[in-house]
């Protein structure tokens, strides 16, 4: 729900900033929103019993949002 707050209030600044800024932006925040909607369905598809590191990796483990977060950031 914070995320998606975000996302509102950097698009509602957009709204103010010059086209040549602004349509990039709004390229990005689309594929933000994307991103979003895909890790929330995978929260909810995920059961509450997936074990850490059951499948090799952390993907589903306690840290989720900020492992999903560092691969962003690569």
């Amino acid at each position: 729900q914070e995320a998606n707050e975000t996302l509102a209030e950097m698009e509602e600044e957009l709204r103010y900033a010059p086209l040549t800024f602004r349509n990039p932006m709004m390229s990005k925040l689309r594929n933000y929103r994307k991103d979003l909607a895909k890790l929330h369905r995978e929260v909810r598809s995920t059961p509450l019993t997936a074990a850490p590191g059951g499948r090799g990796d952390l993907k589903y483990g306690t840290y989720t949002l900020e492992n999903e977060h560092l691969d962003f950031s690569m």
